[in-house]
């Protein structure tokens, strides 16, 4: 079995990446022949271009990691750590915004931020009698800004469990010594949960630096370039520079994998910092008095802000011919118009069945792969199960921008599988990326269950398949629930991949939305994305129905 899915498993991930280095060795496209050569890294290492776009993408992603960072610490410790009214509310609100594709959510705040018809810029206006915008979302901080906000929300949950377990008897002896909250959360607390930060601001950066949807639909309209903006015009372009693009794609590469190495060394010391142990703990929040109630708005103000304006700005510019500022003489032309065009359009059976098979397809290869190789890591003792751990793990270094650019240079010049332009590239393309997340989900969850549960079931004689299907998989399927809608919502939402992969015959309907979007449709782009998060709203429920029934089985 070793063998089989290892070989599956390089066939996913090596292939490609050896792929990537090969095309940024050419000048030529993928089908055509020429020499090998390192004219692409002197061009790129000498251009000064180069350079400019790397200092561009890094403030990008300082500045996004920075707002996330602030946000998602902050509210998780008034989650956990306070007693801030609706604080229960709030866990389930904030990380909302993850589930909206960031096409969409881009879209949505240029839409409220837009210099010209942005209902947030015209507002500040009025109120403050300005002459110009005040806010800028093409520049690299209103990137960075949007970005951030979604940033806060994986942030929030990385280092929500983290502030849960800190020992509250540590902050009592602060009070005890005349310290107040302040004084106990810089002194005490945050050092106690530094580690943490530490691991999710690298996290953060690495998730930023690779991102694709914000700054194709902030930046690149002002020609503010990132490394997988720059990738993705690159191999666009008319002739496309594909050597260029995947040379590029490798300096992209080799800096992600350096900030997952970070990431790596960052958790691997986290025991050193534990506080809570078997004995004595006991769960306790801060009282903050009455800046409890300034904790709650901040939830209300935060929830008002990242998630219901940018879903009421897609709804609002979804039920007009044109975009304009929210108004009652504007109410007056409210329609459903652009929903009945959309619906009749020829190619959205086509996208929404293309989409339909990938989210069920893909999550399902995601569980079953993951599930052999953390059955391999976890459960044996053959040699190389680690490599095979660290190959499965290998795709969250890889950008999705540049996934999709080496995917297209091997199926296109492989003939033996032809696969090239259908929706079967996509398939590979969605399970090798999402691979790492299922790889550790599992193998966290089979490690949670003790081998004498298995060895009962050998004892009693029951067989290998026997034991995996009554007492195995039974055991795992909330940890096989929750990685399949993880998995689902993050196909539905694809685009980075998506964009370098797709054809005429394999669209999904988040490239239909970015078709939409590039011809200038607003209300035709607001309506599809309007349908999409209902059908990810559906989704999530019927997720969670399914979990619940699971755990209480």
């Amino acid at each position: 079995m070793l063998v089989m899915v290892s070989g599956v498993v390089v066939y996913l991930v090596v292939g490609p990446l050896g792929m990537l280095l090969f095309s940024s060795l050419r000048t030529v496209g993928p089908t055509e022949s020429g020499p090998f050569t390192l004219a692409n890294y002197i061009n790129a290492y000498l251009n000064a271009e180069t350079y400019e776009l790397l200092l561009t993408t890094s403030l990008y992603t300082l500045v996004a990691t920075s707002v996330g960072l602030v946000i998602g610490v902050f509210s998780a410790w008034l989650v956990e750590r306070t007693n801030a009214p609706l604080r229960n509310v709030a866990f389930a609100l904030i990380p909302l915004n993850i589930a909206v594709p960031g096409m969409l959510y881009s879209i949505a705040w240029l839409l409220l931020l837009s210099p010209e018809a942005g209902i947030i810029n015209i507002a500040l206006m009025n109120l403050f009698r300005l002459e110009t915008p005040p806010l800028n979302p093409y520049g690299i901080v209103g990137m960075g800004f949007v970005e951030g906000i979604r940033l806060a929300s994986i942030i929030f949950l990385m280092m929500a469990g983290i502030f849960r377990a800190v020992d509250p008897s540590l902050e009592e002896a602060a009070f005890a010594s005349g310290a107040n909250v302040a004084v106990t959360t810089r002194r005490v607390t945050l050092p106690l949960v530094l580690p943490g930060i530490w691991a999710s601001a690298i996290y953060g950066f690495t998730t930023a630096f690779d991102s694709f949807e914000i700054p194709v639909v902030l930046g690149l309209p002002r020609g503010v370039h990132v490394f997988a903006t720059k990738i993705y015009e690159a191999s666009h372009q008319s002739p496309p520079d594909y050597g260029m693009s995947s040379t590029l794609g490798m300096i992209l590469l080799l800096l992600a994998t350096f900030w997952v190495y970070l990431y790596g060394r960052a958790t691997r010391y986290a025991d050193s910092f534990v506080t809570v142990t078997g004995k004595g703990y006991r769960p306790r929040v801060l009282n903050l008095g009455m800046w409890k109630y300034a904790g709650t708005a901040f939830f209300l103000i935060y929830f008002l802000i990242v998630v219901i304006a940018p879903a009421f700005i897609l709804i609002w510019g979804s039920l007009l011919p044109y975009y304009e500022l929210p108004s009652m003489e504007a109410l007056s032309r409210i329609s459903l118009d652009s929903y009945t065009r959309i619906l009749s359009f020829p190619w959205l059976p086509d996208a929404s069945k293309n989409t339909l098979i990938l989210i069920l397809a893909a999550p399902l290869l995601v569980v079953i792969l993951s599930t052999l190789v953390a059955w391999i890591v976890v459960r044996t003792r053959i040699p190389g199960r680690k490599l095979l751990d660290v190959l499965a793990f290998l795709p969250h270094a890889v950008p999705g921008i540049v996934m999709g650019l080496a995917l297209l240079w091997l199926y296109s010049r492989m003939q033996l599988i032809p696969i090239y332009g259908t929706i079967g590239i996509l398939l590979l393309a969605y399970t090798t990326k999402h691979m790492a997340y299922g790889t550790r989900s599992m193998s966290s969850a089979m490690i949670q269950l003790h081998r004498e549960l298995e060895e009962a079931g050998q004892i009693s004689g029951a067989s290998c398949l026997t034991i995996i299907s009554k007492i195995t998989v039974p055991l795992l399927m909330p940890s096989f629930t929750a990685v399949w809608i993880w998995s689902a919502i993050h196909v539905s939402r694809e685009m980075s991949m998506t964009v370098m992969l797709y054809s005429p015959q394999s669209r999904t309907i988040a490239v239909l939305i970015w078709d939409l979007w590039a011809s200038g449709e607003v209300a035709d782009t607001c309506a599809i994305g309007v349908i999409l998060l209902i059908i990810l709203a559906v989704l999530l429920y019927l997720g969670r129905l399914l979990g619940y029934a699971v755990s209480t089985s």
